[in-house]
């Protein structure tokens, strides 16, 4: 779809406004023009079409008819009666704009510039000056109507925690856990009130913030006992593998504690699901979080092509983290037949970037041990720890993929403050 230049010219005044916010609409498509041309969105045949419709209409008086349907049709071509449900194209491009805007205003040069926004749960921009005053709505507008909202929970219907209920790929939160959701929650809901403080956090997941929710990937032990149980003759896993099978590593639910009380802190829907339970299409209608290396089946499926790896070395009987441009000397080798009173230091690999597979925000959280998830964890949640990312960032790096390679020391059983081995941005 080519998109010409929008002008003043092609944008009517709203006939409920009074002439004084023309000027207004002005600087609105001045701003408009200025995303269009930006690097987020001057080739993008999906998003560039999508955000210069809606802006459009909503100057022209008709934000109140800014409807799935209605953008499908007129932006996508769809037919009038197709399946909203089947073909969620309008869904995953609004997730997308929202991504792409945020990228835009995390660079300081676009402080302080008119902000245009399109708010969760609803198509109608909002068109913000740098003082954050809103522009009044007329009465036919909603910040969100029922209907949107139920679509941006998803189809299945989400708890009050924010987490999706899976049926058996559902996990059974263990009191211990569930008190280190609340406690953790407490603590970021603390730094959350301190921009401040806050800074590095917000940072740093801005690429997720932007979305209507964010899934959170655990890996999937029961994977493992069932099929291990299949291997075995069982035409299907009896009930105690069943049982059995539905767990998850404890490094692995601290971790996810963690990830889902810093969104709960910051606002943002998300639902927790085991690896097995997840699918591609998933993951092309919301940013994840993926917990574990080894163990999680999306974690060595979407580090593939990323720099630093963990890969299994038979030959060797060990786990290395390789740097793929150099391959042939691993960075760290850890033999896992060692005794873990023995071990001395875990690694892990903190990946953030937009996979092309599913042109979503994706954040790995792998960490080979135990010790490494966890300090891994802490590293993503922590406004101290990142903020020794952000002192050596380079300019501009809040819309580029970074990677970083994290140690802890383990002494007698127990690992320490997560520390930064190495940093690379692309």
């Amino acid at each position: 779809m080519s998109v010409p230049e929008v002008t003043e010219s092609t944008v009517r005044p709203h006939p409920l406004r009074s002439l004084a916010v023309t000027a207004d609409q002005a600087s609105v498509v001045a701003q408009l023009n200025r995303l269009l041309s930006s690097p987020f969105f001057n080739k993008s045949k999906r998003c560039r079409p999508f955000l210069e419709y809606v802006v459009n209409e909503t100057l022209n008086g008709r934000g109140e008819h800014l409807k799935e349907r209605s953008i499908g049709i007129d932006v996508f071509g769809r037919e009038p009666a197709y399946d909203t449900n089947e073909d969620r194209i309008v869904r995953a491009a609004a997730i997308d704009v929202r991504r792409r805007i945020a990228q835009y205003y995390q660079d300081p040069e676009h402080e302080g510039e008119l902000r245009i926004e399109v708010p969760s749960g609803s198509y109608v921009p909002q068109f913000l000056e740098p003082s954050e005053i809103h522009w009044p709505r007329t009465n036919n507008e909603k910040s969100r109507p029922d209907h949107e909202a139920h679509l941006a929970a998803g189809e299945e219907g989400t708890s009050a925690t924010g987490t999706k209920a899976q049926g058996s790929g559902r996990i059974r939160w263990i009191a211990l856990a569930a008190a280190m959701v609340v406690v953790i929650a407490g603590v970021l809901l603390f730094w959350a009130h301190s921009s401040a403080v806050n800074r590095p956090i917000k940072t740093f997941w801005a690429p997720f913030l932007s979305s209507d929710r964010v899934i959170i990937v655990l890996g999937d032990e029961g994977d493992i006992i069932e099929r291990a149980s299949l291997q075995a003759g069982q035409s299907e896993p009896s009930i105690l593998d069943a049982v059995n099978s539905d767990r998850v590593g404890f490094a692995d639910s601290q971790t996810a504690a963690r990830a889902a009380a810093l969104l709960s802190s910051l606002g943002k829907t998300f639902e927790i699901r085991r690896g097995g339970t997840v699918t591609l299409k998933d993951l092309r209608e919301a940013p994840a979080v993926v917990i574990g290396a080894l163990s999680n089946p999306w974690s060595l499926t979407l580090q593939q092509g990323l720099r630093y790896q963990f890969k299994i070395d038979e030959s060797a009987h060990a786990i290395t983290l390789i740097d793929q441009k150099d391959p042939a000397n691993p960075q760290w080798k850890f033999d896992p037949s060692t005794p873990y009173a023995e071990l001395k230091e875990d690694r892990a690999i903190v990946s953030r970037f937009v996979d092309l597979r599913t042109e979503q925000p994706v954040l790995l959280i792998a960490g080979l041990g135990r010790d490494g998830t966890v300090a891994a964890g802490e590293f993503v949640t922590s406004p101290a720890f990142l903020r020794a990312l952000t002192s050596s960032a380079p300019k501009g790096w809040e819309s580029k993929n970074v990677q970083v390679v994290i140690a802890t020391d383990v002494v007698s059983g127990h690992g320490g403050n997560p520390r930064i081995v190495t940093i690379y941005f692309w």
